[in-house]
């Protein structure tokens, strides 16, 4: 496995930990850890998806690959509160049913880093001697 698609795959999955954590948080450590997790997780990977976002773009239109991103993160966002409402309104249980249906999204999106392949020519560090 290359560099990237490692660190991106660590990335989602300390996030997807991080979630896991949030089900039973009853005070606020559990809150303040799934925080931790989630944001150590996007550190890590941020810079690699989006080295990945553009090597896989046409050259010279980078912009439309990373605006495609941009447009699934902001759908994402917007059905993901949808449904949120549908769930916590057709539930008494509360938040922890939402946020325990939150993995579900999360998995299928790890799972499709899996699939992804990295060109062999740029996963590569290219380094000069000096």
């Amino acid at each position: 496995m290359n560099n990237r698609k490692f660190l991106a795959i660590f990335g989602y999955g300390f996030s997807a930990v991080g979630r896991v954590l949030l089900v039973p948080a009853s005070s606020w450590i559990g809150v303040f850890l799934w925080r931790v997790f989630d944001r150590i997780g996007k550190g890590v990977r941020t810079a690699p998806r989006d080295a990945m976002i553009a090597e896989s773009g046409v050259k010279g239109r980078h912009g439309r690959s990373f605006g495609i991103h941009q447009a699934m993160d902001m759908l994402g966002a917007a059905a993901g509160t949808g449904i949120a409402y549908a769930i916590i309104s057709r539930n008494s249980e509360g938040f922890s049913v939402v946020f325990f249906y939150s993995i579900i999204p999360v998995v299928i999106g790890f799972g499709f880093l899996f699939w992804i392949r990295e060109s062999k020519e740029n996963a590569q560090a290219k380094t000069k001697q000096i």
